[in-house]
């Protein structure tokens, strides 16, 4: 069975605690993971909203829109990929599904009409 580190804020995380990834259909074992302490989960969302907060809300717009697009572009990529995983784990129909993925596309392409509405350079987050 393969154990993965997880990649939390730039480090790929190891740790004494496996937790277990299972099939959701019959409970089968499939993977492990090193699962981060309490501890550890919270110098790790310090980090985050320390320095990355102030990177994501100082982005220019542009950058967040070839972001975006980016993540359009790989989910259409692999679009069947995320049908069938989502069907098998939401337990949704095809149909049902592939109106989501392909919506979710969609709106993630059309971000930048979002941007010519923005005042200024930047477009600011929240908080």
């Amino acid at each position: 069975m393969p154990i993965f580190n997880p990649y939390l804020a730039g480090i790929y995380y190891k740790s004494e605690i496996i937790g277990e990834i299972t099939w959701p259909i019959d409970g089968l074992k499939i993977a492990g993971f090193f699962k981060p302490d309490m501890q550890s989960i919270n110098e790790i969302l310090h980090r985050v909203y320390r320095t990355g907060r102030m990177q994501a809300r100082n982005m220019p717009g542009e950058k967040r829109i070839e972001i975006l697009q980016k993540m359009a572009d790989l989910i259409e990529e692999n679009e069947d990929d995320f049908i069938e995983i989502l069907v098998k784990n939401t337990g949704k129909t095809y149909n049902s599904v592939k109106e989501v993925v392909e919506g979710s596309i969609d709106r993630l392409e059309k971000a930048n009409l979002d941007l010519k509405r923005v005042q200024g350079d930047l477009f600011r987050g929240v908080g």
